[in-house]
């Protein structure tokens, strides 16, 4: 508690210690937060976070939907077999 006392010594030592429990409470929901999200990676060996992008869905893919910052770059690439005009 000597740290938290150097940056705020107006603070009575009973709201201090409640400032430590909430902090203390919060980091510990946080953690088991990140425990519960990543229990596949922590767990399953092999374990990797799914892939949500559009590309990566197979059900996407059948029905011929795919990512718009791929498309517009497949849109904006010139073709080969375009005929190149005179200026």
């Amino acid at each position: 508690m000597g740290l938290f006392c150097n940056f705020v010594p107006h603070i009575s030592d009973k709201y201090k210690k409640k400032m430590w429990k909430l902090l203390l409470f919060t980091l510990i929901i946080v953690a088991l937060c990140v425990l519960f999200l990543g229990i596949k990676v922590f767990f399953v060996k092999g374990g990797k976070f799914p892939h949500f992008h559009i590309s990566g869905n197979p059900e996407m893919e059948k029905r011929g939907i795919g990512c718009v910052e791929s498309q517009d770059r497949e849109a904006q690439t010139p073709s080969r077999l375009a005929v190149k005009e005179r200026k």
